[in-house]
C-alpha cells in the first residue's frame, strides 16, 4: 500500500531534493528494463516491405480470434480490407513461423500460398484491376510467443492475478503485431479503422481498443466485441482478459465540435475487481482527478485529446505499461512520484499524442514516439511547478544519455537493435535544446501544438519533422539535427580565459561539429548570462577587467552539449 503524495504536502527544496532519488531511481529502472529489451529482443530483420506489399493499401482490419488460456493457443480469423495501388496479382502479409494457416479465402476462393519465413506470398486467380477495393480473410492458429519481461521483450503474458486467477495481455511494440495476428506489418500502413471480437473463458473480461460494441453470451465462452474509428497503429491492438470492472466517467474539453457545442468524452477504467474502489479513488476522485489533470494539461499543450469519439481508455495490465491506442495499458500498482503524478500514467498517455496520433512510418524514426513523450513529461512538470522545476526533472534524465549510437536509426529494415536509451532521454534534452536555441516560448509551444494537427492521424519520417520546424522558425536547422539525431557524440564547446593589457577574453569554437553546425549557446560569468555565436572557427569575446577561468560557467540546465577548458 503506497501513501498518496500530492505537490503541496512539499516545500520547494523538499521537493527538489526527494525528487533527485525518486527521478533517478525510476530513470534507472526504466533504463535497465530498456537496456534488457534490447539485449534479448530481435536486432535487424529484413524489411517487411516487398513488392508485393507496397502495391496495396489497408484500410480496415477485422480481427475474431478465440483465446484458449488452458492450452496458451489462439486460433480464429483477420479480415483485410484494402486497394490495390496497382493491378495485382499477388500480396504478401505477416503472420510469425509457428502459427499455421488453415485457409485464406477471397470471394467464394481458397486462395493458393508461399511462405517464406514470416511472409505469406498470397495468389490471386485473376489480376485485381489498380484502384478495386477488396479483402480477403486469413484462418489460422499457433501459440504465441511468451513474453519474457513485458513490454520490451513482447508477446503474450500469460499471467495471474493476487487471488492465482487468469490475467492476460499482449505488448508487441518490438515484434510487431504479425507476432500473433496476420497482416501488412508496416507501421506506414496504419488502417482507418478496425473491429476486434475476442472469444474468452466465461467468467473472464476482454478489454480491447476504442468503444465496446456487444458482449454475447455461449456455454463456455464469451464474445467481446470492440470497434476502433481512428487509424490505428498495429502494434497498439491489443486485448487484456481478467476479472475485470468496468467504472466510467466524462471528461469536458475546452476544444468545440462544428456545431460550436463544448466536446465531452468518456474516460473509462478497466481494473481487476478487487482494486475497483482503489483506482477510482487514485485516478478519478474529485480531490486529486488525476487522469482529468492530466488530460487537461496535455490538451493545453499538444490540441484535444485525438481519438475522443472513441474515448479514453485505462487498463490495469500484468506489466509496467504501453501506449494502446484509446485502452491505455497500466501497470504501476497506484504509485506516485514526488511531484504528485504516476509516471506511466503520463507517460503512456502521452503516446496519444506523440505515437499514437503523430507516427512515425519507420522504425528508425521511433525518436519520434519517445523523445517527444519523454520531454512531455517535462512540459507536464512545468505546467505543474514552474520551468526551473521542469529543468530539474530534465537533469535527473541525464546520466541516461550515452551517446553511444545515433538517436536516429537506420531506415527500411526493421530496426531494433539499441542498447541505450537515447531515443528517450537523449532525444528528450534534445528538444529542450532546440527550445533553448530558438529562445522565442510563444512560437516553441505553437509548434507543437501545430505538430499534432499538421500530422494528425498520419505517418512521417524525421525529415518530415525536420522541414516542419524550418517552415515555421525559418531557420536552417538540418545542420543542428545532423549532430544531434545522426551523431552518436555530442557538439564540445572548447573555450579559454586569456589576460591581456588589463582586459579578459574568451576564446572558444565548436570542436568535433558538423562543418556547418552553428548553433548559439549560453555561458555564465559572474551570475550574467551571455549568449555565444561560436562556429567550427575560433572567436572572441572581451571583458573588462579581470575574469577568472573559474568564474565562467556554461548553463548546463539549457543546452546539451560537452564543455572543455582549453585545448
Amino acid at each position: 500500500m503506497f501513501k498518496r503524495i500530492t505537490a503541496l504536502q512539499y516545500s520547494l527544496p523538499q521537493l527538489l531534493l526527494t525528487v533527485l532519488f525518486i527521478i533517478v531511481f525510476q530513470a534507472k529502472i526504466y533504463s535497465q528494463a530498456k537496456v534488457k529489451q534490447a539485449s534479448t529482443s530481435a536486432t535487424v530483420e529484413p524489411n517487411r516491405k516487398s513488392a508485393d506489399q507496397s502495391g496495396y493499401n489497408v484500410h480496415f482490419y477485422g480481427l475474431d480470434i478465440k483465446v484458449d488460456i488452458l492450452r496458451r493457443f489462439i486460433s480464429g480469423s483477420v479480415t483485410m480490407e484494402f486497394t490495390a495501388q496497382k493491378p495485382l496479382d499477388s500480396i504478401s502479409i505477416d503472420l510469425f513461423e509457428q502459427y499455421e494457416i488453415q485457409k485464406i479465402a477471397f470471394g467464394g476462393n481458397t486462395l493458393k500460398y508461399r511462405r517464406q519465413d514470416k511472409q505469406i506470398h498470397i495468389y490471386f486467380p485473376e489480376k485485381i484491376p489498380q484502384h478495386t477495393k477488396t479483402s480477403i480473410q486469413v484462418f489460422y492458429g499457433g501459440k504465441p510467443l511468451v513474453a519474457a519481461k513485458a513490454p520490451w521483450d513482447g508477446g503474450f503474458i500469460w499471467a495471474k492475478d493476487s487471488l492465482k486467477r487468469d490475467w492476460v495481455g499482449v505488448a508487441c511494440e518490438q515484434l510487431g503485431a504479425s507476432s500473433w495476428w496476420p497482416c501488412k506489418d508496416d507501421l506506414a500502413d496504419e488502417p482507418d479503422s478496425a473491429v476486434m471480437q475476442f472469444h474468452v473463458p466465461k467468467g473472464l473480461g476482454c478489454i480491447s481498443n476504442g468503444q465496446l460494441q456487444n458482449v454475447t453470451e455461449y456455454d463456455s465462452f464469451t464474445a467481446y466485441k470492440w470497434k476502433v474509428g481512428y487509424p490505428i497503429n498495429l502494434y497498439n491492438i491489443t486485448l487484456n482478459i481478467g476479472h475485470y470492472q468496468h467504472f466510467t466517467d466524462s471528461f469536458t474539453s475546452v476544444y468545440k465540435d462544428n456545431s460550436g457545442r463544448q466536446i465531452t468524452y468518456p474516460v473509462d477504467y478497466y481494473f481487476l475487481d478487487y482494486n475497483l474502489n482503489k483506482s477510482k479513488a487514485f485516478f478519478a476522485d474529485s480531490i486529486y482527478a488525476r487522469t482529468k489533470t492530466m488530460l487537461h494539461i496535455f490538451e493545453k499543450l499538444f490540441g484535444i485529446y485525438p481519438f475522443y469519439r472513441d474515448g479514453f481508455g485505462l487498463v490495469e495490465t500484468p506489466y509496467w505499461g504501453m501506449e494502446h491506442q484509446g485502452a491505455v495499458a497500466y501497470g504501476n500498482n497506484f504509485r506516485l512520484n514526488a511531484y504528485g503524478f504516476d509516471f506511466i500514467l503520463v507517460h503512456e498517455t502521452g503516446h496519444e499524442w506523440w505515437g499514437n496520433n503523430v507516427s512515425c512510418n519507420d522504425a528508425g524514426d521511433m525518436w519520434i514516439h519517445e523523445s517527444f513523450t519523454t520531454y512531455a513529461e517535462a512540459l507536464y512538470v512545468e505546467h505543474l511547478f514552474g520551468y526551473d522545476s521542469s529543468v530539474t526533472y530534465l537533469k535527473m534524465q541525464k546520466p541516461n544519455i550515452a551517446n553511444k549510437n545515433p538517436v536516429q536509426g537506420p531506415r527500411n529494415v526493421n530496426f531494433h537493435a539499441r542498447d541505450d536509451n537515447d531515443i528517450y532521454y537523449k532525444g528528450s534534452w534534445v528538444l529542450h535544446t532546440l527550445r533553448s536555441v530558438l529562445n522565442n516560448d510563444s512560437l516553441w509551444f505553437g509548434m507543437l501544438y501545430g505538430m499534432q494537427h499538421e500530422f494528425r492521424y498520419k505517418t512521417i519520417a524525421t525529415e518530415d519533422i525536420i522541414t516542419y520546424f524550418e517552415k515555421h522558425t525559418g531557420q536552417s536547422l538540418k545542420p543542428f539535427f545532423a549532430q544531434y539525431l545522426y551523431e552518436s557524440k555530442l557538439p564540445v564547446l572548447q573555450y579559454w580565459v586569456q589576460h591581456k593589457k588589463g582586459k579578459s577574453q574568451l576564446k572558444y569554437r565548436w570542436l568535433g561539429a558538423g562543418k556547418n553546425f552553428n548553433m548559439p549557446v549560453e555561458i555564465i560569468v559572474n551570475e550574467k548570462k551571455i549568449r555565444l555565436n561560436p562556429k567550427n572557427i575560433f572567436q572572441l569575446y572581451m571583458f573588462d577587467g579581470d575574469v577568472l577561468k573559474s568564474d565562467v560557467k556554461v548553463d548546463n540546465g539549457r543546452f546539451l552539449v560537452e564543455f572543455r577548458n582549453g585545448i
